[in-house]
């Protein structure tokens, strides 16, 4: 799959004139309109990769023009949230934020969702930039972009079936931290991002860091899931905003400015963790004007990430999403749940190319699943076996599955949950008309 992305992964070189940036903002709007009549809810990338044929380097334009500077963020597990956060602090003190707020994050996506945020000349009005970037595409966007802050979460070891080996995907951010002409923020606990942090801060770059306290790495029931180094000695680096204490959604994180009791839009250390990188970045942002009671202020307020962690009603039924993107995230998850008064669905889709990828995940904690759908639905049942985890059926149609699964009757007091990837994500709420308004 990595070969048919690597021609993207490249800066754009051609630059457009100010004619051919309006036709690409006019072509790409009106895509927009016939895509969402032809397929509502769908196709949201489209527009910007028809924008991007007319100005190829219309992200970096666009990024380019707010005061101060653009927030990139990037990693394999972690994006949204931190992305999220960051526009949340940044708002809260009173500034604009151009974003792509709907997670779309390889460059037409970014550019589809920049769209609508901009003028017919490819003009903004706002402060700052907030983007997550996938970590293919990082180096690239944010030397484009001018990137004044860099933010650089973690590489997981999942990285086989997109890039072969988890060192491309560290290449990668390298660049994206070389592109960095303000702030570099990393994560001190991952391997490969903190080596990059290390180089970056010996070449004179201001780099600030991240991370749990030992004492929580040491509670997790499973470890992050990081790749590891093989390029030389385990070094620990010391962080500047650590994670003290995690308790369900409600973390401790300290940094220079002091201490900070957080009531997180998630559960769970990883939650916690980009709550840190977030703090970091904003504050890199902001200087002098940053106002840490506002930030304390706007993670508090912040909700879930769209597809992560939702309650939605469909089908007259309340049920609860639970996105898991990799085996990380998987884990991360899982070791939440609780699967007492549940009735659980797992539907795994094409997005796990490589059912070995299941195996990399515990799945003990589910102890029971009514349900398991998807393309990988025979796989997932033999992982789940495998675990000790009773099975009540397998229905490979997702579509058929997922009525079944919130129309079929339950006993008093038992909840409706659905373990999915993102493949599967898309399927199931388009199949229930779900949008963002239904969390």
């Amino acid at each position: 799959m990595a070969h048919r992305r690597a021609p993207l992964l490249r800066r754009a070189r051609r630059r457009s004139g100010p004619v051919r940036r309006r036709a690409a903002v006019l072509a790409g709007r009106a895509t927009a309109l016939l895509v969402h009549l032809v397929r509502p809810g769908g196709g949201t990338a489209i527009p910007g990769r028809v924008a991007l044929r007319l100005a190829p380097d219309l992200v970096g334009h666009v990024l380019r023009q707010p005061p101060l500077g653009v927030v990139v963020v990037s990693g394999s597990s972690g994006k949204s949230t931190t992305a999220a956060l960051v526009r949340a602090i940044l708002e809260r003190h009173g500034l604009t934020v151009l974003a792509n707020r709907r997670t779309a994050n390889i460059p037409h996506g970014i550019t589809a969702e920049l769209l609508p945020q901009i003028d017919g000349a490819a003009r903004t009005t706002a402060d700052v930039a907030v983007v997550e970037v996938d970590e293919g595409y990082a180096g690239a966007v944010a030397a484009d972009a001018a990137a004044r802050v860099v933010v650089l979460l973690n590489v997981m070891i999942d990285q086989l079936h997109r890039w072969q080996e988890p060192e491309l995907v560290a290449a990668y951010l390298r660049r994206a931290a070389e592109a960095a002409t303000g702030a570099l923020v990393v994560n001190a606990d991952d391997p490969l991002v903190a080596a990059i942090g290390r180089d970056r801060e010996l070449a004179g770059a201001v780099v600030r860091r991240f991370g749990l306290s030992a004492a929580v790495r040491a509670a997790l029931p499973h470890p992050p899931g990081s790749a590891p180094d093989f390029s030389g000695p385990a070094v620990e680096t010391a962080a500047d905003a650590v994670v003290e204490r995690v308790d369900g959604d409600r973390a401790e994180v300290r940094t220079e400015r002091g201490r900070d009791v957080l009531r997180l839009p998630g559960r769970g250390a990883h939650v916690a963790v980009d709550a840190a990188a977030a703090l970091e970045a904003a504050a890199a942002v902001l200087g002098e004007r940053y106002d840490e009671r506002l930030a304390r202020t706007a993670i508090d307020a912040s909700a879930a990430v769209f597809g992560r962690e939702e309650t939605v009603t469909a089908l007259g039924a309340e049920v609860e999403l639970v996105l898991t993107k990799s085996p990380a995230t998987m884990q991360a998850n899982l070791d939440l749940l609780d699967p007492r008064g549940v009735s659980t669905m797992v539907a795994v889709g094409r997005d796990i190319f490589d059912a070995s990828q299941l195996w990399l995940a515990d799945w003990r904690p589910l102890e029971h699943v009514d349900l398991v759908s998807g393309w990988q639905a025979w796989d997932t049942a033999l992982r789940l076996a495998y675990d000790e985890v009773a099975v009540g059926r397998v229905d490979e149609d997702l579509d058929r599955a997922v009525v079944a699964h919130l129309t079929a009757p339950l006993p008093d007091g038992v909840r409706r949950r659905i373990v999915m990837t993102p493949e599967s994500m898309r399927v199931i709420r388009r199949r229930l008309r779900l949008d963002r308004s239904a969390s």
